[in-house]
């Protein structure tokens, strides 16, 4: 059998489909800054929108730079997911 690395969503999904009967935070203890490059995926998850809005509250001009620098190419589709909406 072959590795490979997995992608952040890839990992979202393996971690929903296990955490999915349990309210874990699979987010506990990660930085936004371990995130860098894959913010925009996280969009597109459940549990990671919700770690972005958390993120957004905290009012940190550092993490709402972040996030706006990695998904405002996106606008337009991130503001048609059903779960996006909020966030966006």
């Amino acid at each position: 059998m072959q590795s490979r690395d997995l992608n952040i969503l890839e990992l979202l999904l393996i971690l929903d489909s296990l955490f999915f009967k349990k309210k874990v935070n699979i987010f506990a203890g990660i930085m936004l800054e371990e995130l860098a490059g894959e913010i925009y995926p996280l969009c597109k998850d459940q549990h990671g929108c919700r770690y972005l809005q958390k993120k957004l509250e905290e009012k940190n001009n550092q993490y709402i730079g972040m996030i706006f620098n990695e998904v405002f190419s996106h606008f337009v589709e991130l503001m048609t997911g059903k779960l996006n909406k909020i966030y966006i």
